[in-house]
This record gives structure tokens, C-alpha cells and sequence, in this order.
């Protein structure tokens, strides 16, 4: 095996944080159904939002104004005007509305909201931004023509006066435009002229009190990338297109920091990231909970989601925490302070109307209880309080299992030691018999008693059914169809309940989620009815996962096109029509083929389907493999598990260079076919799977600090799919 020279960011360098999934606030309109038709906004604690007006029901447009109580309880406060706008801000006391006849200036008082200006069109301009007391204005682009520069506004003895210009004026090919302004400065991006012409760098301009606001330096794209029109400044980050962060390194120096890592970047990330506060939010696609739906023109509907990072001292970037609205973020604005968050949604999976409201308040500081586990391997299940079935220590194959061998009724096993309010619970779960259809196991959650706790079926023959037993009384909140579960198969089922967010991954593939918040805390524990199951590899936390990647057959696979220090090999991605599905193919066999992601985690769990296709050349003792990965800490030290054409399955270490044997078990390999596979770094544990199968249980802390997750093969020619990546 050789080995590859992995490139070392500082960026990159520090496990990622754990995410705080943040629970929202619901906002409504008092006497109608709300139909935003722009997205809100909120300072301090006053929201606004442009929807349909509420004062006689008729139909029509309004402004709305909701207000936040200091016991943190958010409350309507009327209308600030009535009519259609393209445009809405607000900062402080003032607002300013981009109304369909003219510009309206907005101040609150000790009587309320009053309009106290008008701002006509005689510039043909309109507000951008509203930032420390003054009004940003652009005027309309009109190609064929030079446009003068964006210009600013402020109050000067009671009137609203030009204060200064941005930028220069705006003439064919030479566009650029002005993407923010905080804090006294303004970032504006420059367009190409022509495609394949070099990226122009973005303007960093300040205000000196002058007639014009000077350029102090240029944040230069990195090499191969191009800038959109987005971006976000304060004093001292700014960020550019696809979150390309810069840092002012003293006097107005800024220099390239590289591009934030976020760990769900591969799963769909979105343009648009913007800094507040100390906070950088990044829009991107919904992966954890909710997959691409599919209508019929096979062309999927993503979920959006907004995540929250902050930077450490060390200038890392912590992914900090992740707002969720109950379907797809439609449109979302944050406080000045960056300590809030209004957010608009449809009410369903097929983006509709946006009809529902909501509030996010992020808190100053996060911090979460420890991650735990059981495998039961020390033969007794003492952590555990039974209340019905049989349960007991049993071996299968290379471990020991806690087993539940009733068909009689019902089964729970609880962790009644933990009482946390959010949680998550994970475990090895094989069903053994099914006394008949509508029979089941699972996971249970906030176990609060016998009467009320949240849970989690998997049915036969194939339904996964999230429920809730409420004094007593059960209710099905969610459900969905999969394959039917096979008596004697080993699935990795888990169920979080995390804020208001109830979700089922089966093998690492999100399956079904709901949102309910009739519980708040309680125990896990795992349950059945009238099914004998066995349970394995326990792992409870107190938060989501943190999720790195997820690869789905469902749709072509995400790109994996690192920079080539991160990749050897030649991969593609192709429509396998075998399994009707994408696949990722690497075809070199000369050598090694590798990728190996960005993120570095500390427990983790690494999974892949995959099949070898084909063998290169050898000599000597060389053995064909496949494989994956984990605690990567560079290309000279990290773990890894592999599939061999001797037709062995061997996990290995490689330390300073060094590759060691940890465990090798027989396993037939067959071209053609394919495996499963699993690596799991919990703590000390590591454990190896083949199909579900617990194949290699061993300690070792070698490289017990963290690291990312690779896909490694040596003189294989081999299809990956269904790769995910996670920290549980």
C-alpha cells in the first residue's frame, strides 16, 4: 500500500463541534392564516413581516409587526402599514419599506410606529440595506447604460440626505455590486467581464466621512473559483460566494482563510452565507432528517435548512447549530446582533405558500453531556431496568448481545439513569422471530413512565412507524415503507429526540421524522411487541448527530472532486442498471485510489456500500483491496478496514507511516457482489462489520484524538455508494 500526501489546512485541523438543533418559536396572525410574500425581518425584539392583511380578513397585502416580551414570550403588535412592497428593513427604531409607490421611512417612538418620511423615486433607486442609522440605496440596473455608484442616506437635522457614494458607477461589462455593509464597511464583488477571464478581487471599502467611501484592499478569489453576487463583512471576517472566508489581520489586511468546512458541505451547501455577531450562517440542503423528494418528473425537491458556525480562538470555525422549520426554509433574516433568527416556511413537502412564522433565539453558550455506550461484553446488562419480556446475555458469533426471547407481549429495557431532555439512542438491533404481521422492535425516547414516552417501530414485514403514547393513549405521529426486515439481520436503527424533532435513521439512511413537543425529557431504552430481538452496541448522546456526508442511490452521487492532495484514483459517477441507481466508480487499479474528506470528528461511524469490479497487476505478496477509513489524522496515521481478494477482512492501523495488523477474519469476496461495510471509533471500542455483521471487537487508543473519514482502495477497481459518514 502506498501512501498519499494529504494537504494540511489549518482551517480543517480541529474536530468539528457538536450542533445544537435549535427548537423554534411559532408565530401566527391573530385573525387569519398567515401568506408571507417576502421574507421576514427581525432586530432586537421586533419582527416584521410582509403577508396578507388581518384588519377585515379581506385579501390584500400588510406589514405586521410581532414583539418579544421580556419573560421571552413573542406577541402580535399590529400592522405598521398597509399595500404592496419589494422590500423591507429594519434596524433598531427604524424601519424602511421599498412600497409600490415610493420609499417609507418608518420610526418608533413613545407612541409606537410612525411613518415620519417619504422617499421618492426620482433617482429611480431603491434600499439594499439598513445599517447604523443610515439607508443603502442601488438604482436599477439597466444594462445598455452606465448606472451610477450605490449611494448612502442619512437623517440630518430631521432630513434625509445623500451622505456619500460606494464603489464607482456601473457600466457594461464593468458590473459589480455592493453584497453588504456592517460596521462602517461594505464588501462589493466584480464581476468577470467575459467567461474564462480571471475573477477580479472584491472591494473592501470604509467610510471615512468623505463624499466617497475608500477602498482599503481586495479579497482575491482562490485559484480556479469564481465569486457570485453574495457575500458578508464585519469588522474583521468577511465571507465571498460559497463561503470563502477572509480575515482582517490588522489594518484593513485582509488575507485568505480559506473555505469554511462544513461538515454537511458535501450534502448540498447553498450560496448566500452571511456574518452577524459572531455568528457566520450558512444556508445549504437538509440531509439529516429529510431526503430529496422525487415528483414524477423525477426532479427532487430539497429541503433548506440554515447552520450556524462560530469561530474559536484559534480561528476555527465551530458548527455551532442548525435551524430547522417544520418543511423547507423559503426565507430567513438575522438580528444585527446575529443572536436571532426569522425564518418562513410552506406547510407541506411541495413548496407551496410560505404560511407558517418562526423564531430561533440562539443562545450564547452550548454544552452537552457525555456520549455513552454498552456492548454488553462484560456479561451483564446492570445499567438497564427490564419492565417486561425476557431479557438476557446471550453470544452471537464474535460478541455478546443482550437478547429478548418472549413472543408473549410487550418488551422495554430502559437506561432509567439518564434523564435527559435532548437525546438520542442508536444500537445493533436484530430481529430473531416475529410472531406475525403488525409485530415489532425498536427504540424508545423520553421514556417519562409506563403512559407517556415517544418510540419507534420497525414492523413486519416492512413499516417504520414513529408513535407516542400519551397518558396511555397511543398515536401514530409518522411512518414509512422500506423492504420488509429479515428475521436474523442485523439493522442500525436510530431515533433522536432532539428540540421538537423526532427522526429515524435505519443504516445511517434517514427514513421517516416528525416534529411533536408533548415530552421534553425522560429515559431511552429499547422495546418490542411480540417479537424476539437481540440488541447490540448501545450508543446514547445527548444531541443529533453530526452528520458528514450521505450518499444516497437515489440520485447522482454529490461530487467528490477534492483538491488532488485529498484524491488519487479516477472516479466517476455513473447510472448502475443493475441496481437502477448511481454509483461512484474509481477504475485506476495501478496503485492507490483514495479520497478522504474534510472534517475532523472524534467518535464517528463510517459506512459504505461497495463492490469490487476488478483486480490490477501484482507481485509478490500485494493483496487486492477495498475499504474505509477512520480517525484520519493524515496520510501516514489512521485506521482502516478492508476487504481483500485473499479473502480475508483485516482492520489495520497505519502509525507514522507503519501499517499494523490490529485483526484479520476470513471473509469471501466476490467480484461482482456487494458488501457492506462499517468502522465504528467510539471511544476506545472499535468495531467492524461485513453485511451487518460484527466481524472484529477490539480496544486500541493509538489514535485515539479524531480525524476524517476515507473510501481507500489498493489495485481495485470497485462502485461505492450509500457512503455516510457521521458523529453519533
Amino acid at each position: 500500500m502506498g501512501l498519499l500526501a494529504l494537504a494540511s489546512v489549518a482551517l480543517f485541523g480541529t474536530a468539528a463541534a457538536r450542533p445544537l438543533l435549535i427548537a423554534p418559536i411559532r408565530l401566527s396572525l391573530p385573525t387569519t392564516d398567515l401568506v408571507a410574500y417576502d421574507r421576514p425581518v427581525i432586530d432586537g425584539d421586533t419582527l416584521m413581516v410582509s403577508a396578507n392583511r388581518t384588519a377585515d380578513g379581506s385579501p390584500g397585502e400588510a406589514i405586521h409587526i410581532f414583539q418579544r416580551a421580556s419573560n421571552g414570550t413573542w406577541s402580535y403588535a399590529g400592522m405598521l402599514m398597509e399595500g404592496s412592497i419589494s422590500g423591507l428593513f429594519l434596524e433598531g427604531n427604524l424601519a424602511v419599506v421599498n412600497a409600490s409607490d415610493n420609499i417609507r421611512v418608518f420610526e418608533r417612538g413613545a407612541q409606537g410606529w410612525a411613518q415620519t418620511a417619504t422617499i421618492g423615486r426620482d433617482s429611480q433607486g431603491y434600499p439594499f440595506r439598513l445599517d447604523d442609522g443610515a439607508i443603502f440605496m442601488r438604482r436599477y440596473q439597466v444594462f445598455s447604460e452606465c448606472v451610477r455608484a450605490d449611494w448612502v442616506l442619512r437623517k440630518v437635522n430631521g432630513q434625509w440626505q445623500e451622505a456619500g457614494s460606494i464603489g464607482a458607477q456601473n457600466c457594461g461589462d464593468d458590473q459589480h455590486r455592493t453584497v453588504d455593509v456592517n460596521d462602517g464597511r461594505a464588501l462589493i464583488v466584480n464581476m468577470r467581464p467575459e467567461v474564462g477571464s480571471p475573477q477580479p478581487p472584491a472591494d473592501v471599502l470604509i467610510d471615512t466621512g468623505g463624499a466617497n467611501w475608500t477602498r482599503v484592499d481586495g479579497l482575491s478569489a482562490p485559484s480556479g473559483k469564481t465569486f457570485a453576487l453574495n457575500g458578508s463583512i464585519t469588522n474583521n471576517w468577511a465571507t465571498v460566494a460559497t463561503s470563502n472566508l477572509y480575515r482582517n489581520d490588522g489594518g484593513n489586511s485582509w488575507v485568505y482563510h480559506g473555505q469554511l468546512a462544513q461538515p454537511e458541505f458535501e450534502n448540498g451547501p447553498a450560496p448566500g452565507a452571511m456574518i452577524r455577531g459572531n455568528s457566520l450562517f450558512a444556508p445549504g440542503a437538509e440531509r439529516d432528517y429529510e431526503m430529496p423528494v422525487y415528483d414524477s418528473y423525477d426532479v427532487p425537491t430539497e429541503w433548506q435548512t440554515l447552520r450556524v458556525y462560530r469561530p474559536r480562538a484559534n480561528r476555527f470555525w465551530d458548527y455551532y447549530a442548525r435551524l430547522s422549520v417544520d418543511f423547507s426554509m423559503r426565507g430567513w433574516s438575522v438580528s444585527n446582533d446575529g443572536r436571532r433568527v426569522a425564518a418562513i416556511s410552506p406547510d407541506n413537502n411541495f413548496e407551496g405558500d410560505a404560511t407558517k412564522l418562526f423564531v430561533f433565539e440562539i443562545p450564547d453558550e452550548v454544552s452537552f453531556a457525555g456520549t455513552q455506550q454498552d456492548n454488553f461484553e462484560s456479561g451483564n446488562f446492570s445499567r438497564w431496568t427490564p419492565t417486561a419480556g425476557q431479557f438476557a446475555i446471550a453470544t452471537n458469533g464474535a460478541t455478546r448481545v443482550l437478547r429478548q426471547s418472549s413472543l408473549g407481549g410487550d418488551a422495554g429495557a430502559y437506561l432509567t439513569a439518564l434523564d435527559w431532555q435532548d437525546q438520542s439512542i442508536e444500537a445493533d438491533l436484530r430481529p430473531l422471530e416475529f410472531a406475525g404481521n403488525g409485530r415489532w422492535f425498536g427504540l424508545v425516547a423520553r421514556r417519562v413512565d409506563a403512559q407517556n414516552f415517544y418510540y419507534v417501530t420497525l414492523r413486519a414485514p416492512g413499516t417504520v412507524s414513529i408513535r407516542r403514547v400519551l397518558g396511555g393513549n397511543v398515536s401514530e405521529l409518522a411512518y414509512n415503507y422500506v423492504v420488509p426486515f429479515v428475521p436474523g439481520r442485523n439493522y442500525r436503527v436510530r431515533l433522536e429526540a432532539v428540540g421538537d424533532q423526532l427522526a429515524v435513521s435505519i443504516d445511517g439512511i434517514p427514513r421517516v421524522h416528525v416534529k411533536d413537543s408533548s415530552f421534553t425529557h425522560g429515559h431511552p431504552g429499547i422495546a418490542g411487541y411480540r417479537t424476539r430481538f437481540e440488541a447490540d452496541n448501545v450508543i446514547v448522546s445527548p444531541a443529533t448527530r453530526l452528520l458528514l456526508r450521505l450518499d444516497t442511490t437515489a440520485e447522482e452521487v454529490p461530487s467528490w472532486a477534492y483538491p488532488p492532495a485529498d484524491r488519487t484514483g479516477t472516479w466517476t459517477s455513473v447510472y448502475d442498471s443493475g441496481s437502477t441507481s448511481f454509483v461512484k466508480r474509481q477504475s485506476d487499479v495501478s496503485g492507490d485510489a483514495r479520497w478522504f474528506s474534510k472534517v475532523v470528528v472524534g467518535n464517528q461511524v463510517i459506512s459504505a456500500r461497495v463492490r469490487p469490479m476488478g483486480f490490477g497487476t501484482t507481485t509478490g505478496t500485494q493483496d487486492p483491496w477495498v475499504g474505509i477509513a477512520a480517525h484520519v489524522v493524515d496520510a501516514q496515521n489512521f485506521y482502516y478496514v478492508t476487504l481483500r481478494r485473499s479473502n480475508q477482512f483485516a482492520l489495520r492501523r497505519v502509525v507514522n507511516g507503519s501499517i499494523q495488523t490490529i485483526a484479520t477474519v476470513p471473509q469471501s469476496l466476490v467480484t461482482g457482489a456487494w458488501y457492506d461495510l462499517r468502522l465504528e471509533l467510539i471511544g476506545k471500542q472499535i468495531r467492524a462489520f461485513v453485511n451487518g455483521d460484527l466481524k472484529i471487537q477490539v480496544n486500541d487508543s493509538t489514535l485515539s484524538g479524531g480525524g476524517r473519514n476515507a473510501l481507500l482502495m489498493y489495485k481495485t477497481a470497485a462502485d461505492a455508494a450509500s457512503y455516510v459518514a457521521y458523529q453519533p
